[in-house]
């Protein structure tokens, strides 16, 4: 047992989650809030898009689509190492499962952002079929405004986790 304990490669303190796999995970959620983001853009610039709401909701479901991708990548099979050692923060399998709470906690906050599209007034309105470019700007600036503060609450909570 000593041995073990006293193991660099195969000790506990090898499964422990440390600074580089919080900001792996941060970069990861960047990137994924980048590709969301990306995304919106699209959606509203091509017209499927005309509402502050639904440019939120359109960027949740990406995030949310995203995340759970990676996720699954991460935890789906026990022989698959790659996934596994650059996204640890999120494997469901270390520290005793605590990587199912880090995953809860991001989702919550997450989803602790999707009524605000319904308390926001000012660009919830539908403009109707077809918007200028000012109206499209002031939509996409609006979504990433909210997503940046989504993004910096995740990152602080991933980061004390």
């Amino acid at each position: 047992m000593r041995r073990y304990d006293n193991s660099l490669a195969y000790g506990p303190n090898v499964e422990k989650v440390k600074v580089s796999d919080r900001l792996i995970f941060v970069i990861a959620s960047y990137i994924i809030r980048s590709i969301s983001i990306f995304i919106t853009e699209w959606g509203i610039h091509t017209g499927m898009i005309n509402s502050f709401s639904k440019g939120f909701g359109m960027y949740f479901l990406v995030y949310a689509c995203v995340f759970l991708l990676l996720v699954v990548l991460t935890n789906a099979s026990k022989q698959d190492k790659v996934f596994r050692m650059m996204f640890f923060y999120i494997n469901t399998q270390s520290e005793s499962g605590l990587g199912v709470m880090r995953i809860l906690a991001h989702v919550v906050c997450i989803a602790l952002l999707i009524p605000v599209p319904f308390i926001v007034r000012e660009y919830r309105e539908d403009k109707g079929e077809i918007l200028t470019f000012t109206e499209k700007r002031a939509i996409v600036n609006a979504v990433s405004k909210f997503t940046t503060f989504a993004w910096i609450l995740t990152s602080i909570v991933a980061m004390r986790l």
